[in-house]
């Protein structure tokens, strides 16, 4: 999984900001049907608060905070808070996703487009996901390389075939590309990059047993058992037996019949439901075809 990094933009409750100017505006009409309602449980108590309600009104300001190099973010903040008893209020706050001069307005009904955010617990850290892309060099001497990370920043040159990191602000999956300009050709690749949320045990295959099932003087047959642990169920199995056939299955045991009596490498690829894989090896030799009599039997 992706390091989760920083945000420009997110939504959060009850929010400490350091600012360098604020505004307060108050209700113009405290009459009328409520503009702004909140329904949710806090502390176990069900509450639902309506703006122009039991003496609820809603409150708005926005913030300008430092974004560094002489830049600032808008953050517009809406409170909904019981004029006469001040223990309950509840307070949204939106960042604005661009960073300007001072003296610029910002509009957030127009910055900020509809997209998923990420939340942010007061006091502590922002987060973004940061993706580091490596280009492999086969052949040739590339003058640029110039990416195109599929969330609509602007494609980006490098002049070297040093990494290059990029912050997603939603988990999903990307179309990617990577252009090199050379003069022996302009070469372009295309992958794509799927984004999810970190697991905390990683998907991983423990081993691979097999069991022979039936033999005769042409054949055998092989059944396979893969032991998997982590990630997320279902899993997807992925087998290659070794003698340039393959095959797949949603159960960990799968057969494969074999013509030659020979050492083969079985490979294995495991994919869990969030698109987290595995792989593993396992060397299958092939036994001899034996008249005695054999029996076995797992579930």
């Amino acid at each position: 999984m992706k390091i989760l990094k920083k945000i420009a933009l997110f939504i959060f409750i009850g929010v400490v900001f350091a600012t360098c100017k604020k505004e307060t505006l108050t209700p113009s009409s405290t009459v009328g049907q409520p503009v702004f309602s909140f329904s949710g449980t806090i502390g176990g108590i069900s509450k639902s608060w309506q703006a122009g309600v039991n003496s609820y009104y809603m409150y708005s300001s926005y913030n300008q905070n430092l974004a560094g190099n002489g830049l600032i973010v808008y953050g517009f903040t809406g409170t909904l808070q019981n004029t006469a008893n001040s223990n309950n209020s509840i307070s949204i706050t939106i960042n604005d996703d661009t960073a300007v001069s001072t003296a610029a307005a910002s509009n957030i009904s127009k910055s900020v487009t509809t997209a998923s955010y990420y939340y942010n617990i007061p006091g502590g850290n922002p987060i973004w996901d940061s993706v580091t892309f490596t280009p492999k060099l086969y052949a040739g001497n590339p003058s640029i390389y110039t990416y195109n990370f599929g969330d609509g920043a602007p494609a980006y040159n490098k002049y070297d075939a040093s990494p290059v990191k990029h912050l997603y602000k939603i988990l999903k999956t990307y179309t990617t590309s990577l252009s090199a300009t050379s003069p022996t050709g302009n070469p372009t690749v295309v992958n794509q990059l799927y984004l999810k949320k970190q697991i905390t045990t990683p998907l991983t295959i423990n081993s691979i047993s097999s069991i022979l099932k039936a033999d005769s003087p042409s054949y055998h047959v092989d059944s396979l058992a893969a032991s998997v642990s982590g990630g997320t169920y279902p899993y997807t199995y992925l087998w290659s037996f070794g003698d340039g056939k393959g095959g797949s299955s949603l159960s960990a045991h799968i057969t494969h019949t074999y013509t030659l009596n020979k050492t083969y490498t079985v490979e294995l690829l495991v994919i869990d439901y969030l698109r987290d894989t595995a792989t593993h090896t396992y060397t299958l030799i092939d036994t001899t075809y034996s008249p005695t009599c054999r029996i076995d039997y797992y579930d």
